[in-house]
């Protein structure tokens, strides 16, 4: 967070989202951190969503 958060990185790129958070309301939190620095998540094994699924489901 603190690169993304300083400009030097726009995305996080994982294997899958629970890399990045367990619990499911911890992953939204994450996803809303995201949004607010203008940054993005990448899970390369879990289908890519579009954006309006992702807002829709709740993530950011």
């Amino acid at each position: 967070m603190k690169l993304l958060t300083q400009g030097d990185a726009q995305a996080v790129l994982v294997l899958k989202e629970a890399q990045i958070e367990l619990e499911r309301r911890h992953q939204l939190e994450v996803r809303r951190r995201l949004e607010v620095v203008g940054a993005t998540a990448h899970f390369l094994l879990e289908p890519r969503r579009s954006r309006r699924e992702v807002l829709r489901r709740g993530g950011g």
